[in-house]
């Protein structure tokens, strides 16, 4: 059956996540761009909200909710809304942003930043989090100051975590149970401070990219047959200041960062070679509206969304057939106060 696509931008400072469908090609006018729901244009989340977490198969959503120390639960509804689960949160450690769901839509991962942990929930059959008995419930991360990003491979095998204080990444095993298993602690990203803040797995599970926000790089990296990394030959590829966050096409062709505090605030635009090093495209970047944060492409990997936290809108992008990025007639579209972070789902 076709499916319909649909956007969610968390809100910072407005404590909910605004809603929105995303055009179908049914009117080629509006294909890609984003509508505000009419009828329920917000909903409700805890307070701060920083992290989308989407069911791979469009059923469920999850928001990490900083300041109150919680995940806000949700049912996708057929017109992209949502609804509050009969467990509406559930509690975590401190300070949780960092947020995903595996690839089978079975368990749900958190960083809490403030207690340098990684947190485990199973999905339940209605949607709603469990916490699994101890000590499998959470992961204390040695070395791993401020846990603040996570990705998984697309075999669901092996997860990663950006460390923002230490600047290194977590490497784990996923086993029975969404258990995980170290593999063999952290790997520093860099001898001198570079503070990553995203990471992403190359839908071929051969790469990972670490985006720092410090030095201005993003950081890739090989995954070995046994889910640990090493650096490519490439090491480290240029951005613009303060980038913030990564999206990759479906395809693994192409990459985008954003450049939260550059002239211009932008996405830098890449193409991804053989060997997994990133080559600026021409143009290198792309204009977006003020302290862009978030990125998400939709599913299909046809369009590509950005939030702007200073304008509390969000810029919307078609992805050309080489790559590169061209702003939509109808972009700009409002959001909320400071939105922080940008998900989509096929429903």
């Amino acid at each position: 059956s076709v499916k319909n696509e649909f956007a969610y931008a968390a809100n910072n400072s407005d404590n909910n996540v605004s809603q929105f469908a995303i055009g179908d090609n049914t009117v080629p006018a509006n294909f890609g761009a984003l509508v505000a729901n009419a009828t329920t244009p917000t909903v409700a989340t805890g307070k701060t909200p920083a992290g989308i977490g989407i069911d791979p198969k469009g059923r469920y959503a999850y928001v990490s909710n900083q300041t109150d120390n919680s995940v806000s639960e949700y049912a996708i509804n057929a017109d992209g809304t949502w609804s509050a689960l009969s467990a509406a949160t559930i509690g975590t450690d401190l300070a949780p942003k960092g947020i995903t769901v595996d690839p089978t839509g079975s368990y749900v991962y958190v960083a809490a930043g403030q207690s340098n942990k990684l947190q485990l929930f199973t999905i339940g059959a209605d949607g709603t989090l469990n916490a699994p008995a101890p000590p499998n419930d959470e992961y204390g991360i040695a070395g791993c100051g401020d846990p603040v990003a996570i990705a998984i491979d697309p075999s669901g095998k092996y997860l990663y975590v950006a460390c923002f204080k230490s600047s290194a990444i977590a490497m784990y095993s996923i086993g029975a149970g969404g258990v995980l298993t170290s593999l063999g602690g952290v790997l520093q990203v860099s001898a001198n401070p570079n503070n990553p803040v995203a990471i992403a797995v190359s839908p071929n599970g051969q790469f990972v990219y670490v985006v720092n926000t410090y030095d201005n790089t993003v950081a890739s990296f090989s995954i070995n047959p046994d889910g640990t990394l090493t650096a490519t030959k490439q090491g480290t590829a240029n951005t613009l200041d303060t980038p913030e966050s990564i999206a990759i096409t479906p395809n693994g062709q192409y990459a985008y960062v954003v450049n939260n505090n550059s002239n211009p605030n932008s996405v830098g635009q890449y193409s991804i070679g053989a060997d997994g090093s990133l080559t600026p495209l021409t143009p290198a970047v792309v204009k977006t509206g003020d302290a862009p944060f978030g990125i998400s492409l939709d599913p299909s990997g046809n369009f590509a969304y950005v939030v702007d936290a200073g304008d509390g809108d969000v810029t919307e992008f078609q992805i050309n057939g080489d790559g590169t990025l061209a702003v939509l007639s109808a972009s700009p579209i409002a959001a909320g106060n400071s939105p922080q972070s940008i998900g989509t789902a096929a429903h």
